[in-house]
């Protein structure tokens, strides 16, 4: 029994140092990691876009995409502390360690904060749409302003405001139909929550419309508001929400270097 006893105890201490050594590889090892996930709301599970992600001690920061992503690559392996805000929901975190040549994904959940009644409420206040914005650069500002139903025609406007690209002579709108589409650049799309798409809305910008296939040019020029809108017919009443990727291009990229040619506006309530 003493010596089935003994084995036994062998036993373990192998298996423990067969789990040490299979965890991370020597702090020598320079291969990089990846850290990357997604960021839903809690009660719903809904996708949570432009939240603002940053990553401790690397100083690195990022903000989730249409899709609720976010990524920081090329990381040396370590200990992380990712850090979660947004506007309207509790600040979150989370500490990860990775390894070398390891690719980490995480899954984080946000609450939102229930809003406080307002003490000296507006008697008739206008109504303002929900929905949320991805600009395609941070030096494009984009904002929503409405979104307003007359009949089976719906209105959307919004703004941009040139925050740091210089005065652009030549600011293009390429819309879903577009008979030209310079490389890089991308075709818009328009699309109401109970899934029918519009493939010939007008779209207007600084007072510049087209309604077809042809592209929209445009000056845009620096620190001031640009009103836009899109307009589509035929919306069934049904619909409730509106849905624009708004397809964007400073020409020539080669002097702007803009980081995506799309804004997108997802779910942008339709006011009656």
């Amino acid at each position: 029994m003493a010596r089935l006893h003994t084995n036994t105890i062998l036993a373990l201490i192998c298996t423990a140092v067969g789990v040490f050594a299979a965890g991370c590889k020597d702090d020598n090892d320079t291969a990089s990691v990846e850290i990357s996930g997604i960021v839903i709301k809690d009660s719903t599970s809904a996708i949570l876009v432009g939240v603002e992600v940053d990553l401790e001690p690397a100083g690195q920061s990022t903000t989730t995409n249409y899709a609720g992503k976010f990524s920081f690559t090329s990381l040396p392996a370590g200990d992380y502390t990712l850090r979660f805000s947004k506007e309207g929901y509790r600040a979150t975190s989370r500490s990860v360690s990775i390894c070398a040549g390891q690719t980490l994904s995480v899954k984080v959940t946000m609450s939102a904060i229930e809003s406080q009644p307002d003490p000296n409420p507006d008697p008739d206040p206008e109504p303002s749409p929900a929905g949320s914005v991805v600009t395609c650069d941070s030096r494009v500002e984009a904002e929503i302003v409405s979104c307003n139903r007359s009949g089976s025609t719906v209105t959307f406007e919004y703004t941009l405001t040139n925050k740091g690209l210089g005065n652009v002579n030549d600011w293009r709108i390429y819309p879903p139909n577009s008979m030209s589409l310079i490389q890089g650049g991308t075709r818009s799309s328009v699309w109401t929550d109970d899934g029918k798409e519009y493939g010939y809305p007008t779209i207007v910008f600084r007072g510049k419309t087209t309604s077809g296939a042809n592209v929209l040019s445009s000056s845009f020029p620096m620190d001031v508001p640009c009103s836009g809108s899109v307009i589509i017919n035929d919306v069934s009443s049904t619909a409730k929400e509106f849905n624009l990727d708004l397809g964007v291009y400073a020409y020539p990229n080669s002097t702007y270097h803009m980081a995506n040619s799309v804004i997108r506006f997802r779910n942008v309530s339709v006011n009656r």
